[in-house]
């Protein structure tokens, strides 16, 4: 990019809990299938992932759809 910065739109994508394994590893984690955040970046944005942490969306109003 060239000139003036240009602010890409930063959008949450809520993820899941599930148990996960990788090698040896195995615990529960916060996913997300990768074709989510692809699409995101693929219109232009920047995506966010936002673990179930909360049942207040308050607190994702900074990302989601900015």
């Amino acid at each position: 990019m060239t000139g003036a910065a240009t602010t890409l739109p930063v959008i949450g994508l809520s993820t899941y809990r599930e148990e996960t394994s990788w090698g040896v590893w195995s615990q529960h984690a916060d996913v997300l299938h990768r074709e989510y955040a692809d699409s995101v970046v693929a219109a232009g944005g920047v995506p966010v992932l936002l673990p179930p942490a909360t049942a207040d969306a308050r607190h994702a109003e900074a990302v989601v759809g900015r």
